[in-house]
């Protein structure tokens, strides 16, 4: 089984960036940056296969892992089972996968199936937001989040900014991370640092991996940003 497994870097961006979305998924890891920022934390590792699908290999705690491969929705079933096999006949392991979505789940009929077990983590659940429904903020389900809106814009009326950021406000970017994780101080779970650095690193590589970013601004200051 030729599957050759290489630790993701900014330079495998381009080749990788065309798999993505080629089937429905909700899941964090349906675009490149997520499996970039966390590579460190997740060791992550990817192989093409047949130059149609993204394989995975991860560890965490020293348990190795996958993820469902990216490939069109036709070829799922024959690259799951590929990376099943993997495991099996190459690591020597029995097959552990996360991130598997729902229309995975049920596509491959898995959970009717007497050879995997599928066990839904609620507290791992990606959260999904309408756009529409965040701008507007309309309606009881979204109230809280217009109170919180509304005090920003009391408190902060003529004192703050939100513009989009460019590469070249790295800096500010950086800076603002060292004050935050100062706040944050020693008693927060250690993959918060894993985040740190691999925002450093989306940044000192921001051109290549073509991301948008936004920031708040308060008296001058960069109080917030947002990165995708």
């Amino acid at each position: 089984m030729n599957l050759d497994f290489s630790p993701v870097k900014a330079s495998d961006f381009g080749r990788l960036s065309e798999f993505f979305c080629q089937r429905p998924n909700k899941t964090c890891d349906s675009v490149f940056l997520d499996s970039f920022i966390w590579r460190e934390y997740y060791k992550v590792q990817f192989a093409i296969s047949d130059g149609k699908a993204i394989q995975w290999l991860m560890e965490e705690n020293g348990v190795k892992h996958s993820a469902m491969p990216i490939c069109k929705e036709e070829d799922l079933e024959h690259y799951f089972y590929e990376m099943v096999a993997y495991f099996n006949q190459v690591l020597r392991l029995p097959f552990k996968i996360y991130l598997a979505d729902e229309e995975a789940v049920e596509h491959l009929h898995l959970r009717e199936s007497p050879d995997f077990e599928v066990t839904e983590q609620e507290d791992l659940k990606d959260y999904l937001y309408d756009g529409e429904a965040m701008r507007t903020l309309a309606g009881k389900k979204l109230h809280k989040k217009k109170n919180h809106l509304n005090g920003f814009l009391r408190e902060y009326q003529g004192r703050y900014e939100y513009r989009c950021l460019c590469c070249q406000d790295r800096d500010k970017v950086w800076k603002f991370l060292d004050k935050w994780r100062e706040q944050k101080g020693d008693d927060v779970e250690d993959h918060l640092d894993y985040e740190v650095a691999g925002i450093h690193e989306i940044l000192k590589n921001c051109a290549q991996l073509q991301v948008r970013m936004a920031g708040v601004f308060v008296d001058g200051n960069l109080e917030a940003f947002t990165i995708g």
